[in-house]
């Protein structure tokens, strides 16, 4: 189904899987995307840079949303407190690397896209896109494998609260 939200998706390909193997009652379902969301989380990790950083930034006055094509819980990492909102895909119906991902994600925090700053790990997904839709943006890269010098990049979080200064403004593109 093209309206269905990513976790109804999800439930529905855990669904059939179950019923191939003749296992797909509710419980089951239940149970798997339990065990699934489970084994994610303790899965996932958080940078040693995240949490300082988030915290400078939002001391500095920064509002801050997390967007992702993702729907993970930032209270699982105790980082949920930092952020204003969160702008998922399966909730907004729009994934990256479709720019109207961040000018919607601009548009529903009420500023428009010039304030905006997209801070990501990817070219193709977070970086570009976000450019396209008229806002700034900062690469993340941890291994060190862009060598572009029009690319703003960053080789570690917490070095972005230097490039942005003490002031709160737009990176320049």
């Amino acid at each position: 189904r093209r309206d269905a939200t990513f976790g109804q998706t999800r439930v529905e390909s855990f669904r059939r899987v179950l019923a191939q193997g003749a296992a797909a009652s509710e419980h089951a379902v239940d149970e798997l995307v339990r065990i699934y969301v489970e084994v994610r989380a303790a899965e996932m990790h958080v940078y040693p840079d995240v949490e300082g950083t988030l915290e400078t930034l939002t001391s500095r006055g920064y509002s801050l949303v997390a967007a992702s094509n993702g729907d993970v819980d930032l209270a699982l990492f105790g980082l949920a407190d930092y952020f204003v909102g969160t702008h998922y895909a399966p909730s907004v119906g729009i994934s990256k690397p479709d720019s109207r991902f961040f000018t919607t994600a601009a548009a529903d925090m009420g500023v428009g896209v010039e304030n905006g700053l997209v801070v990501g790990d990817r070219l193709d997904n977070d970086y570009h896109p976000a450019r396209d839709a008229g806002m700034s943006a900062v690469l993340i890269d941890r291994r060190g494998r862009v060598s572009d010098p029009s690319i703003v990049r960053i080789g570690s979080l917490d070095e972005l609260p230097d490039l942005l200064g003490s002031r709160r403004q737009p990176v320049v593109r």
